[in-house]
């Protein structure tokens, strides 16, 4: 967070959620993820994300009978870009 001051971004327009107290010190945004995770807000992400113009990076992809294999990398902090459950 601090980072993106220093490289000059507007503290407002930086958001989290895990580091309140370094939002506080510098003017972020502490709304959250389910403040923007509205059926509108996911639709334009999707959208962007089908356009090409959002890349969205797939770390690994679990068949649903391997759901808690997902679970165990998750739990490992390690998993670079999401992880993806295939019906």
């Amino acid at each position: 967070m601090h980072l993106g001051v220093e490289l000059g971004l507007d503290p407002a327009r930086i958001e989290t959620i895990i580091a309140f107290g370094a939002a506080s010190e510098i003017g972020a945004q502490t709304k959250g993820s389910s403040d923007a995770s509205t059926t509108d807000a996911l639709a334009s992400v999707a959208a962007l994300v089908a356009e090409g113009r959002v890349t969205v990076p797939i770390a690994e992809t679990f068949p649903l009978d391997r759901v808690r294999n997902a679970f165990e990398l998750l739990e490992q902090h390690h998993a670079h870009g999401k992880v993806v459950l295939l019906p």
